[in-house]
């Protein structure tokens, strides 16, 4: 077929931002001419020679204040950094996107430490693993659909650059020992959400791999899990692309409160949950993977949850367990989900959003050890913000009675608190401009997830800690 592309392209979503692709994410630092720090994010960004080492990047459209500032403060002082963005700099990366004052410290907005460069003035992103120190060469100004914007690109000459030891490996960078997904950082893929630019999580920069078609491996194994004591044997297992899927079998002579789920349809049913959230969520998806790189994932059929003996009345879904035992393995970082005899009767897209709940949120704490050191309420809370995105995600109708209710359970109504009720009120205490992440429909769980990052440092400075049981509902 053929686009024209002067007109309405007929497709969901722009096709040209699709067909040039991967393209890294440059993450550029400035100085304005009165000294303030600025940081932000360029998916249209590349190397363009290498005698010299030139780099350019393209700055399109404008803020409410005017145009962008990355380009003016270039322009004004003649220097800048290309800082390269690995997956964990993801979310910080698209607090630096908001639109904001000119005068606003971006690495401050984001939380991030600068360190100073060596040839330049602007600061580098201290966590970033490669930076490419950066004296002005020109700017070349591109015709613009929008006469109050510019279509700006910006050349500059690579004069420094820096390396982290560990992305190298006898002098060359090593990909494999890269912590991005495509290193040297994330890439652009197709697609937008929400008018955010330059979230690879929230406009479909999706930095997890390319999903590759599931693959199912019906097998019988023994395993020992701390979950069940009276329980050792699974009884059926499949793949879901490096995830294990497991079912364990119900206890003999014990009545049930539901009609149970056969193994294999159970487990058919978590990897359809799956296909939704790698399908509608890249945020999620993007986490998901993380966990893969960091440990091994199980999600778990678990018809016993919670026990049949001495639960009966209880109704739970699913629940993370972030310690376990299994034959011969020591214990360690594993991802461990567990559905329940309820949970497994959800309809699928309900059961896709726990999921995301309870592997992504609490496996992400999992992975950053904070289950021995947080208040429960305060893993609730961000537990709830992954899943709250997820159900932006899978396009949930936010004004029926079962949204309203989670939304409340979230921040709380009237009196009674919710799991981010402190959370809220560090906020309007501390960070009063911030709010305006709260307050729509859809909150901006990206960056409500940095400012969150601040929230928990402020609570470890007061002594508000607070250990956890290893199962977390």
């Amino acid at each position: 077929m053929l686009i024209k592309t002067d007109g309405p392209p007929g497709l969901p979503r722009n096709p040209f931002l699709g067909c040039i692709v991967p393209r890294p994410i440059g993450w550029v630092s400035s100085l304005s001419a009165d000294g303030v720090f600025n940081l932000a994010p360029y998916s249209f960004f590349n190397g363009v020679a290498n005698a010299p080492p030139m780099v350019m990047f393209a700055s399109n459209g404008r803020q409410p204040h005017g145009p962008k500032d990355s380009v003016t403060n270039i322009e004004a002082t003649g220097e800048f950094v290309c800082n390269l963005v690995s997956e964990e700099l993801g979310e910080r990366m698209n607090a630096t996107s908001a639109s904001v004052s000119s005068d606003t410290d971006e690495f401050d907005l984001a939380g991030l430490e600068t360190e100073p460069s060596e040839l330049v003035k602007p600061p580098r992103v201290k966590a970033s693993p490669l930076h490419l120190e950066c004296t002005f060469h020109s700017t070349m100004e591109l015709p613009c659909n929008d006469p109050e914007s510019r279509n700006t690109i910006c050349v500059g000459r690579v004069i420094g650059i820096h390396i982290r030891d560990q992305v190298l490996k006898d002098g060359i960078i090593d990909i494999e020992k890269h912590p991005a997904p495509r290193p040297p950082g994330l890439s652009r893929l197709h697609g937008h959400r929400e008018g955010v630019s330059h979230d690879p999580a929230e406009i479909g920069m999706d930095f997890h791999p390319a999903r590759r078609p599931r693959t199912v491996c019906m097998a019988i194994a023994l395993a020992c899990l701390a979950l069940t004591p009276t329980v050792a044997l699974v009884a059926a297992g499949k793949d879901y692309d490096g995830i294990a899927l497991l079912s364990i079998p119900p206890i003999r002579g014990v009545t049930y409160d539901v009609d149970l789920v056969a193994p294999l349809p159970a487990l058919e049913k978590i990897a359809e949950a799956l296909d939704v959230i790698y399908r509608e969520s890249p945020f999620s998806a993007g986490k998901i993977e993380a966990l893969k790189r960091n440990g091994k994932i199980e999600l778990i059929y678990d018809p016993n949850h919670p026990d049949p003996k001495t639960s009966m009345a209880s109704v739970q879904i699913a629940k993370f367990v972030s310690q376990y035992k299994e034959m011969g393995r020591k214990e360690g970082k594993n991802y461990l989900a567990v559905v329940g005899r309820h949970g497994i009767k959800w309809p699928l897209r309900e059961l896709a959003a726990v999921l995301v709940h309870e592997l992504v949120g609490h496996g992400i704490q999992h992975m950053k050890d904070r289950f021995k050191s947080l208040r429960n309420v305060d893993l609730e809370c961000e537990a709830w913000l992954y899943e709250e995105k997820a159900y932006q995600d899978f396009r949930f109708d936010k004004s029926s009675r079962e949204m309203i209710r989670f939304r409340q359970e979230l921040e709380g109504v009237g009196f009674t608190p919710g799991y981010c009720t402190d959370f809220k009120r560090h906020m309007r205490n501390n960070t009063p401009g911030l709010m305006r992440f709260w307050d729509s429909l859809n909150p901006d769980v990206p960056k409500l997830l940095v400012v969150f990052e601040g929230y928990l440092r402020d609570l470890r400075e007061m002594g508000m800690t607070g250990a956890v049981p290893v199962a977390v509902d």
